[in-house]
């Protein structure tokens, strides 16, 4: 059995009046980098059949990036109507049960999974606010990384009985950080903050054997070395954003407070009329 899935075209773009003009990239608040969004396949395999490749089932996920223009008020007011879905618990509860017992379900079988998962993480582009006579906003980049996890099943060593190990790479790599301002006299600086960061680890795991000397399950990991190099006006825009992240995420509830008021005080002059 094979299944696939392919989603190939994301986009939210702001309607609403920010400081940008209406042909503006800035107002594409979610786009795609490149082709597709996302390209799923899942496949199983009858260990009876010839071709059984030595595995159960497959998993593969091919992601691409999307690029984020984080403006605070169109964000703050899309978390403002998410916030409206909280009523939805039960149904997230349901669906945290169901994927609870299926958990158990694959715990209890003994079946191998092999994944190919290479995800490409979101670029968060951070805009200044446009300063008046300037044409061009200075922005903070950041590209979060690629996440990549695989697995193969190998045999620990060379003997007719060796035991199959399933060996297991994942990490994330390519993690930047990038700032663009713009001067006078049409002059613009591109300066990196950080300059690809990776890190990486490799699990091997075998079933318990008695009598074994080595260990069920073997972990390494690493790290490339983690550079800053930030400037003076660099730092002062990371401390303005450092304000207005959270403030988009900073929910008004006043609103909701004074309607039930309203409500409350309609409906006791209407019992004393």
């Amino acid at each position: 059995m094979r299944i696939g899935a392919k989603l190939g075209d994301l986009s939210l773009v702001d309607d609403v009046n920010q400081g940008a003009s209406t042909d503006s990239n800035l107002r594409r608040l979610i786009a795609i980098e490149g082709d597709d969004l996302a390209d799923f396949r899942y496949e199983t395999f009858d260990s009876e059949s010839s071709s059984y490749p030595g595995y159960d089932s497959s998993i593969y996920l091919r992601a691409g990036s999307i690029k984020v223009n984080f403006l605070e008020e169109p964000y703050r007011k899309i978390i403002e109507f998410l916030v409206k879905f909280g009523k939805m618990q039960a149904i997230f509860n349901a669906a945290r049960q169901a994927a609870a017992s299926q958990a158990s379900q694959l715990q209890q079988s003994t079946s191998r999974i092999k994944f190919d998962v290479n995800v490409k993480t979101p670029i968060v582009v951070f805009p200044r606010v446009m300063n008046a006579g300037s044409g061009h906003r200075d922005t903070l980049t950041a590209y979060l990384g690629e996440i990549y996890a695989g697995n193969k099943f190998v045999p620990l060593d060379d003997s007719e009985n060796a035991t199959i190990a399933m060996k297991l790479s994942a990490g994330i790599r390519n993690i930047r950080l990038t700032s663009d301002f713009y001067f006078p006299d049409d002059k613009s600086e591109e300066l990196e903050l950080i300059d690809k960061v990776d890190l990486g680890f490799i699990v091997t795991y075998a079933e318990h054997t008695e009598g074994a000397l080595r260990p069920d399950l073997e972990i390494e990991g690493n790290m490339s070395d983690f550079n800053l190099r930030i400037t003076q006006t660099q730092l002062k825009f990371l401390l303005e954003l450092a304000k207005s992240v959270p403030a988009a995420f900073m929910v008004d509830s006043g609103d909701d407070g004074e309607d039930v008021a309203e409500e409350n005080c309609q409906e006791s002059k209407g019992d004393h009329a």
